[in-house]
This record gives structure tokens, C-alpha cells and sequence, in this order.
């Protein structure tokens, strides 16, 4: 049986996100802004556009046997249950919503990403269920 925990139907938003924030940052660039502006929010869209494309997959899914694939829009990692360190809720975030719950950072060996949504929690509960030693902290 696989469980397959969809973040996003479309990565998209991902996409749109990120090409939208480099060329706001390009933008205030061209516009003769002064670089002392211009430069802290072009790294601040380098930023966000890194968390979309490759922090933050649109689908996770989970198997039986406790193998994990994390799908980001440029970035596939698949790990198993077991080497899953820690699944914490992250109290500051630019993906927060009040709708849908805190995001969650999940830390595994060879890497980390960040859950959004409603079943982010349920996620932890999946992975809570194979591997009991993992630290969840809500």
C-alpha cells in the first residue's frame, strides 16, 4: 500500500513564485533603485525562490515499507522512516497560513524539507507509527 500525501496538486505556484521574486529584485535593480535596497531584496527572492524549488515538495509519498520520495520541483530524495531525525513545527516561516496550519521542517539523514498544509501532521503520525524514536514536536 502506498500513502501518497499530496502538498500541491500543481508546482506552479512554486515556479511562479520564484521567477516572480528575482524579477521584483531585477526590477527594483533596473529601476535605478539604490543598491543598498536593491540588494537585500534580491537575496531575499534568491531565498524564497531556493525554499520553493527545492525546500518545499509538492508531493510526498509513503510506502509500507517505510520508503519515503520527497518531489520538489527541481529536487527528488527519497529516505527511508528510519532515518528520519526530527519532524518540528517551524514557528517562523514566510509559508505560514492560518487556513492550513504551521509548516513543518523534517530532517532526515542527507537532507531536510519543509511540509505545508493539513497533512503535514499526518505525515508525522505516518512516520511516527514506523519509526518510534523520532522527535515530533508540534
Amino acid at each position: 500500500m502506498t500513502d501518497d500525501l499530496v502538498q500541491r496538486d500543481n508546482p506552479a505556484w512554486h515556479i511562479g513564485s520564484s521567477v516572480g521574486g528575482i524579477g521584483f529584485a531585477a526590477l527594483f535593480a533596473l529601476l535605478g533603485f539604490p543598491l543598498w535596497l536593491s540588494i537585500p531584496v534580491a537575496l531575499v527572492s534568491l531565498r524564497l525562490a531556493y525554499g520553493a524549488l527545492l525546500l518545499v515538495p509538492y508531493r510526498v509519498t509513503v510506502n509500507n515499507e517505510g520508503t519515503i520520495e520527497f518531489r520538489s520541483v527541481l529536487r527528488r530524495s527519497a529516505t527511508n522512516a528510519w532515518k528520519i531525525r526530527s519532524i518540528k513545527t517551524v514557528t517562523w516561516s514566510l509559508w505560514r497560513s492560518e487556513k492550513s496550519g504551521p509548516p513543518m521542517k523534517v530532517r532526515f539523514d542527507g537532507g531536510r524539507v519543509i511540509l505545508l498544509g493539513d497533512r503535514a501532521q499526518s505525515f508525522a503520525r505516518t512516520i511516527r507509527s514506523f519509526n518510534p524514536a523520532v522527535v515530533v514536536r508540534y
